[in-house]
């Protein structure tokens, strides 16, 4: 089976650890991308696939509602589950 990419997104780290740890505990490999804000993790979905998004919805700069709109703007499609 492929690795699989997840974006977490939140503004909070201990979120962030928390869910890192989540997923090691599921014993499958995944390659874990980090962003503390919704413009951060523009610029990493726009220059890397990512499989699964776990995202936070409120978060300074750009949040996490705001960053889904513009995803669909873009057409840029992949599974998220929303945390808040």
């Amino acid at each position: 089976m492929p690795e699989l990419t997840v974006l977490i997104v939140d503004d909070d780290k201990k979120v962030v650890e928390f869910a890192k740890a989540a997923l090691k505990q599921t014993g499958f490999d995944y390659t874990t991308r980090v962003a503390y804000d919704g413009a951060e993790a523009l610029k990493i979905i726009e220059n890397e696939p990512i499989d699964l998004g776990l995202l936070d919805i409120q978060m300074p700069e750009m949040s996490g509602a705001q960053l889904l709109v513009e995803l669909s703007n873009r057409k840029i499609w992949f599974p998220i589950i929303i945390m808040t």
